[in-house]
């Protein structure tokens, strides 16, 4: 899902998406509902596409580096 998320929005707009925690500039967070899963696969895709040359951070833990950029939607989380 993220993957696909990310290739299509690089394929419309013609630039690949950035995050901030990785390259400096780019997206400061990505909004979830807190769904474990889309949460687990988020991690997944950011760990492949981290480069610890450029972000400084050499962490290969999905669940870990997830917590640089997820945040929970505040109405869900009171839920």
């Amino acid at each position: 899902m993220w993957a696909g998320l990310w290739d299509t929005i690089a394929r419309v707009t013609g630039k690949p998406v950035k995050f901030k925690f990785i390259h400096g500039t780019g997206l400061r967070a990505i909004l979830v509902d807190g769904n474990k899963p889309q949460i687990d696969a988020c991690g997944d895709d950011l760990v492949h596409r981290n480069d610890p040359k450029i972000s400084g951070i050499t962490e290969t833990n999905p669940q870990i580096i997830v917590q640089y950029i997820i945040r929970t939607c505040t109405v869900h989380l009171d839920r």
